[in-house]
């Protein structure tokens, strides 16, 4: 088996993993309570954060996976806006 453990990236992979499941758990948690999933990604955060169970306690690892978490959110968006709720185009008058 190859070691991951790159530059620290082992310990980042872990970490991301980590919350990953966390928001999973968190997220069959809140769809009970008929909440939407971006409060699993909050909760999560809390819990695993400096303030809660201290998983993520560097500050690099933080800014990275609050970067990586922000383009999933952008893309998810991405995902489900339509084209055609934009309108068309202004026309250009002669």
């Amino acid at each position: 088996m190859i070691p991951l453990y790159v530059n620290g990236l082992g310990e980042l992979l872990n970490s991301i993993v980590l919350m990953l499941l966390a928001i999973l758990l968190i997220g069959l948690i809140m769809k009970k309570l008929h909440q939407p999933y971006f409060v699993a990604y909050i909760v999560a955060g809390l819990l695993l954060g400096p303030y809660g169970v201290q998983i993520f306690r560097k500050p690099d690892t933080i800014a990275t996976i609050g970067e990586l978490g922000l383009l999933m959110q952008m893309f998810f968006i991405g995902t489900k806006l339509e084209v055609q709720t934009f309108g068309s185009p202004p026309r250009m008058h002669d």
